[in-house]
Parts: structure tokens; sequence; C-alpha cells
């Protein structure tokens, strides 16, 4: 009852006098979370709401290549290219491509059009040129009667129970592990500012177990950041519409975190003193966390370090929804940092 008691005074204590962990915890993450949505949603994203138009004038193309390509390429096709070129003006369009006569048979070559020269549409490219191997293909087998056979045999299935996760859920949930790693600093440097005010000593002559302090502390922290991110998850959901799915396991990402966030933050506060050191210290910490696993994928030779991030385990998580061993090796380095930085409060605070 008493370790329940404590730890309902420290979450009142960080709502209503900690700013700087509501400020860098809620409000920063509400901030950039919503920017970013609203920029994914605006109408302006030239690469992503914008397509491209195709002057076409190859009857090759018209006859055998446009008619197998999508429908939504197919729409792509227009005959005016005084009206193409207006919409390009207008940015109503990203690109436009101008298909010569004669083409794929003559010494020609199609032609991308764009305001700043360098817009293209990777997909429709991608489509149009598969397309066109494949009929050209076909017309050479055609040429000296070959018919070329395939084999069917059979595909391997791979069921899964597990639903994958909505890009913007995905990071929204990365933005919110971010900021809560962010926190580490920010609580370990509030447990320093609460031994140099006495308020550990305090709690020590009141006949009250380190356990109990050290617990009710860490506690109060990790229940404000589960509901927070939880909270901002939901609000996500009800002005962006952005899907919740998964809510079992993202739940276990957010409460294996905090373990981490709990061993990395007795760390630094048994290992320094100064508070403003440790919150600069825990920052930076973090930074590099989160860096590693996306530099690795860009620097072959960093990529045994992302292993060392539980960053790295935890968008593994999120990206093929297996909880094991990802989650036991985050909580693993949050065990390994709590007892390199364990004492025993009585004699900390005579320090």
């Amino acid at each position: 009852m008493k370790s329940f008691r404590l730890t309902w005074f420290h979450l009142k204590r960080i709502l209503l006098n900690n700013w700087g962990l509501l400020l860098f915890t809620s409000l920063f993450p509400v901030i950039m979370i919503f920017a970013f949505l609203m920029i994914d949603e605006s109408d302006s994203s030239l690469m992503s709401d914008q397509a491209s138009t195709i002057i076409n004038h190859s009857e090759y193309v018209a006859d055998e290549v446009i008619p197998q390509l999508d429908d939504s390429y197919q729409q792509y096709v227009t005959d005016d290219a005084e009206e193409a070129f207006d919409q390009l003006d207008q940015i109503e369009v990203s690109a436009v491509y101008e298909i010569p006569a004669g083409f794929p048979y003559s010494e020609t070559f199609i032609q991308v059009h764009s305001l700043n020269g360098d817009n293209r549409d990777p997909l429709f490219e991608s489509e149009f040129l598969t397309v066109l191997r494949e009929t050209m293909a076909a017309d050479s087998y055609d040429e000296v009667n070959i018919s070329p056979e395939t084999t069917e045999v059979a595909e391997p299935a791979i069921e899964s129970s597990y639903v994958s996760l909505d890009s913007d859920l995905t990071f929204v949930i990365f933005m919110l592990l971010f900021f809560m790693g962010y926190s580490t600093g920010i609580i370990a440097g509030d447990l320093a500012k609460m031994r140099k005010e006495g308020l550990l000593t305090r709690s020590v002559l009141s006949n009250t177990y380190s356990g109990q302090i050290l617990g009710s502390v860490l506690g109060a922290y990790s229940i404000y950041n589960i509901l927070s991110a939880l909270f901002i998850i939901f609000l996500t959901n009800i002005v962006f519409d952005v899907p919740l799915s998964n809510i079992g396991l993202i739940l276990s990402i957010f409460v294996t975190m905090n373990i981490f966030v709990a061993g990395l933050t007795m760390f630094l506060f048994r290992l320094f003193k100064n508070e403003t050191l440790i919150q600069m210290l825990g920052i930076l910490l973090i930074i590099v966390l989160v860096f590693i696993p996306m530099l690795s994928q860009t620097m072959d030779a960093l990529s045994i370090f992302q292993y060392l991030s539980p960053y790295y385990w935890a968008l593994e998580t999120l990206d093929t929804g297996v909880l094991f061993p990802n989650i036991l090796v985050i909580s693993l380095y949050g065990i390994v940092l709590f007892t390199a930085g364990s004492f025993k409060v009585e004699r900390l605070v005579r320090n």
C-alpha cells in the first residue's frame, strides 16, 4: 500500500511540476506527428498525389503495350499534347512522357518533360518497361515459331496471423519510442535533483525501503510514458483516422522499452552526479541508439552495431510482428544497465 501511495505521489508530481518532461514527451511528439500526417495528407504533395501524362505517337505502343498496362496507367494517355503541357505548366501533373512515332523499332527515345527536369514516375516507368519487354519478347518468339512453355510448380504458402501495421501508425510508434527514450536523461536528472533537495533522504527517514523509493519513482515515470504514448496514438486515430491494429504488440513494445529506459536511467544516475550532465548524456545516447540502425542500412561497416541498439529490435518487431526474442533482448539491455547502476539509496543520499 505504501508503494502505491508513493507511486501516486510521484505521478502527481510529474504531471504538476515536471513541465520539461511533459514538453519533450507529449507536446513535441504531438506537434511533429501531426505536422507529418498533415503533410502526408496534403493535396499539394507533388510525388504522392500527382500523376503523369503520356503523349503517344507510336502505333505499336498504342496497340500492343498500353492495353496491357494497369487501368490507372492507361488513364495517363492523351492525344492532346497542348493540354498535356498546359497541365504541366499548372503543376497538375508532375511529368509528361512523350513517346515518338515508330518506337520501339526506330532510333528514337522517349522524352520526359518536367518543370525542373528531374521529376520522374518510377512506378509507371517500371510497369511500362516490363510490359514492353514482355511484348517484344513474345513478338520475337512468334517470328521464329517458338512457343515457350511454362511449368507450374507448387509455391510454399506462408500463413501468418500478423496484420502489418499501417505506415503512418509505424511512424507514430517510432516517434513515440524515440521521445520515450529521450526522457531518460530527464528522469535521471530529476532523480539527481531529488537527491540534491533531500527528497530521497526524507523518504529513507520515513522508514521506507530503498526498493519502494526506487520502484515508486521509476514506476510513476513508466506509467506516465505508457499512458502518454497510448493517448497520442488514439488521438492520431481520431484526428487523422490512422488505423489501429496489434494493440497488444504495441503495448508490449512500450512496456519493454520502459524497462530499457529505467535501466539506462539508473546507470546514468549512479555513474554521474551532475544533473545537467546526466540530461545531456541521456539525450545524446538515445540519439546515437536511434540512428545506428538507420546508418547501418546504408553503411555495411556499421551493420554489426545495429544489434546493439534496442531500437533495432523494436523496429524489427513492428516490421515482422515477432515478439520473441526481440522484447527479451530489449529487456536484457535494461536489466544489465539497471544492475550496473544499482545502488543502496541510504548510502547514495549521504554522499
